[in-house]
């Protein structure tokens, strides 16, 4: 399945991420690197934030959508730091199978795609099957008026 989010507003989120000196995993991070005392409620995840690296978290939840792992004082509801892949916000159609979060690293993005995501001209894309995510761009013609 393609999950296609607008190329400015990713710009947008990665700037986030980028500037937050706390990060939050997500459960696979917060597993791997606590392990059974995490689960068992011993110690909380907060305690590594400062040890996850910058990121988007691709969420499948109602909808599917990309937000900043960055920690902010203010909820997503006020920051509106959320991207919703084109037709797939929380009135899109429902997808099947368990939620879920998944850690897109920044090293996703090469040194170029930034100038591209900000102006526009490429938006990102996240293709999800069974056994594999795979990560692009998806470019945009811009039409000239005459």
């Amino acid at each position: 399945m393609l999950f296609i989010f607008n190329g400015t507003m990713v710009a947008q989120l990665i700037e986030h991420a980028q500037k937050a000196k706390l990060h939050i995993p997500t459960y696979d991070q917060s597993y791997e690197m606590l392990g059974d005392d995490w689960i068992e409620g011993k110690v909380k995840a907060e305690t590594i934030m400062d040890k996850i690296p910058a990121g988007l978290h691709l969420v499948k939840d109602q909808g599917v959508y990309l937000m900043s792992n960055g920690d902010s004082a203010k909820p997503v509801s006020e920051t509106g730091l959320i991207c919703y892949a084109e037709g797939f916000g929380t009135d899109g159609p429902h997808i099947g199978g368990d939620d879920f979060v998944e850690h897109v690293p920044l090293t996703v993005f090469g040194p170029g795609d930034m100038h591209h995501l900000k102006n526009g001209t490429v938006d990102f894309s996240v293709t999800l099957s069974e056994k594999e995510l795979r990560f692009g761009f998806y470019g945009k013609v811009k039409s000239k008026e005459k």
